[in-house]
């Protein structure tokens, strides 16, 4: 009977450069990502499509980082094996800052 861990399995594929470049996304440029999509949102009178795009861009930066987990076998900050505990703790963290973040955009937008 298989056992089940909460450790991602690992994958004979290394770390290239799209392993790089979706690291690079989700630790450097998924935040000014939305950021800029909210300074958009606040300024622009026809936000529908960027507050969708902000959406997106969000979950976007939480399914990279699960890619590069559970195919990349990412790491944490500190050199080891990130796990699927680590990305559910990242996940509601992204999510619920985004939701803040949102919160005060639209609060700045009406005021």
């Amino acid at each position: 009977m298989a056992q089940l861990t909460d450790q991602a399995p690992t994958t004979d594929q290394s770390a290239g450069c799209l392993g790089v470049l979706l690291r690079l996304f989700w630790m450097l440029g998924g935040v000014p990502i939305l950021i800029f999509l909210g300074i958009g949102i606040i300024s622009k009178p026809n936000k529908a499509l960027l507050i969708a795009f902000y959406w997106i861009a969000m979950i976007a930066i939480i399914m990279a980082r699960l890619v590069d987990i559970r195919i990349f076998r990412g790491d944490t900050t500190d050199g080891k094996p990130a796990t699927m505990k680590h990305w559910r703790r990242q996940a509601a963290i992204y999510f619920a800052s985004s939701i803040v973040f949102f919160l005060v955009l639209l609060l700045l937008r009406i005021l």
